[in-house]
């Protein structure tokens, strides 16, 4: 069954640690975190500058807090 995925509050931090970052989002109400180690990411989630960067960061975070989603829950 299908269900319709909502995710919302969608951020990524950086942690303590070289290179290490942790992508956050609610996804239908459930809050779900993920650790990556993808730089570029964290360089152009909240940077605009270059928008096709930009969407490649939104859309890899939205991507990897849906895959955690759906293999955790």
């Amino acid at each position: 069954m299908n269900t319709a995925i909502t995710i919302t509050d969608l951020g990524i931090a950086r942690k303590s640690g070289y290179g290490q970052y942790q992508v956050s989002g609610y996804v239908n109400g459930t809050l779900v975190k993920a650790h990556t180690t993808n730089s570029e990411a964290y360089d152009w989630f909240n940077d605009d500058s270059d928008a096709e960067k930009h969407a490649e960061a939104v859309n890899y975070c939205h991507y990897l807090i849906e895959k955690t989603y759906n293999d955790k829950y």
